[in-house]
C-alpha cells in the first residue's frame, strides 16, 4: 500500500499529465461512493452526518472545477498544487483526510487502467 505521501506525489504527476481527466472522473466517481456511505438505512442521516457530508460536497465540487479548467475553462479550478493543497485542507478540517487518500488511491488505480 501506498503511503500518504506517494499518493499525493502520485497524484500531483498525474494531474499535470495527459491522464487528468481520467484521474478527476475516477476522484468525483469515489468521493460520490464515499459520501454516500455516510447515509444510513433507506437514506436516513445520522446524527452529526451535516458536518462530513458538507465536507464531501465540498470536496466534489472542487473537483468539479478542476474537471471544468481541463475543458477549457481558464477561470474554473486551480493550478495543481493548489487544488491538492486545497482538498487535504478541507479535508483535514472535515476529518476525513484518511477517506480522501483513500479515493484518491482507488481513483489513480482505476485512472491507470483507462
Amino acid at each position: 500500500m501506498q503511503s500518504a505521501s506517494d499518493v499525493w506525489s502520485q497524484a500531483a504527476e498525474v494531474l499535470k499529465s495527459e491522464r487528468a481527466a481520467a484521474l478527476l472522473g475516477c476522484m468525483v466517481y469515489e468521493l460520490t461512493l464515499a459520501a454516500r456511505s455516510r447515509y444510513g438505512p433507506e437514506g436516513s442521516m445520522p446524527s452529526g452526518s451535516e458536518y462530513p457530508l458538507r465536507c464531501f460536497n465540498e470536496l466534489l465540487h472542487r473537483t468539479g472545477m478542476q474537471l471544468r479548467q481541463l475543458a477549457g475553462m481558464p477561470d474554473a479550478g486551480y493550478p495543481t498544487d493548489a487544488y491538492l493543497e486545497t482538498i487535504r485542507h478541507e479535508a483535514e478540517n472535515g476529518g476525513l483526510l484518511a477517506e480522501l487518500e483513500d479515493v484518491i488511491r482507488r481513483a489513480l488505480t482505476t485512472a491507470e487502467g483507462l
